[in-house]
């Protein structure tokens, strides 16, 4: 999904029903919308972390996963910095080419990336 066309302010009760759908379709899940709000917030919050910790001088990546492999000590004056980086050193991200796609916007909330995901429903929808 590219996202493109940030909308701001509050979805509609439409988009968030084609949001959920959309999801349930994709992983066999049906979320409430406040829970699948809270996991894309959530995943936005690690995907900062993850990108604030490989831009830092020296910060080696696994080349087939991309996750951060640095040793103990590194580690953990990155987790005294940032407590939640003990997340990302446990269970590295997975699928980052589409958190780039979902989060590479700077200063966005999980509002506004569901809204982006309607729209580009809508648009596609469009283009039939």
């Amino acid at each position: 999904m590219e996202l493109i066309n940030w909308r701001i302010g509050p979805l509609k009760e439409e988009s968030k029903s084609r949001i959920r759908k959309g999801f349930q379709e994709a992983t066999g899940h049906d979320l409430e919308w406040l829970s699948l709000k809270n996991k894309i917030y959530s995943f936005k919050k690690l995907y900062d972390v993850y990108c604030r910790l490989i831009e830092k001088t020296g910060v080696g990546l696994d080349p087939t996963t991309l996750a951060i492999d640095m040793n103990d000590s590194w580690w953990n004056e990155r987790i005294k910095e940032t407590p939640i980086a003990s997340k990302l050193r446990a269970n590295p991200l997975i699928d980052l080419d589409i958190l780039d796609r979902l989060f590479s916007t700077k200063h966005i909330n999980s509002d506004h990336i569901a809204s982006n995901i309607a729209e580009e429903d809508s648009d596609s929808d469009e283009e039939l």
